[in-house]
C-alpha cells in the first residue's frame, strides 16, 4: 500500500501515510484478535486423536520399527515423529 500511496502525496504528507498504514495494521490486529478462536483448555477429541496417532506409529509405522530395531533412543523417535500429547 505504501508503494502506491506514496506517489499521491507530497513529502509533507509522509506523516499521513504513516497514520494510514498504522490504522490499517491496528484494524488487522483487531480482526485477527476477534476471529481467532480461543484455545480450549480441555480438548478431549484432539487428545484422543494424538493417542491414536501415537499408537499407530508404535505398531504400524515402518520408520519407527526400523529405528527401534537399530536401537535409536525412543526420545529421538518421539521428538521427530510424535505429535505432542498434553495429558
Amino acid at each position: 500500500m505504501s508503494c502506491g500511496a506514496q506517489y499521491f502525496f507530497a513529502r509533507s504528507g509522509a506523516a499521513l501515510i504513516v497514520e494510514i498504514l498504522q490504522a490499517a495494521l491496528n484494524t488487522y490486529a483487531c480482526i485477527i484478535g476477534v476471529a481467532a478462536p480461543a484455545p480450549a483448555t480441555e480438548d478431549f477429541t484432539q487428545k484422543q486423536n494424538n493417542l491414536k496417532i501415537n499408537d499407530w506409529m508404535l505398531t504400524q509405522d515402518y520408520g519407527v520399527k526400523v529405528s527401534r530395531q537399530n536401537n535409536i533412543p525412543m526420545e529421538m523417535i518421539e521428538a521427530y515423529g510424535f505429535p505432542p500429547v498434553n495429558l
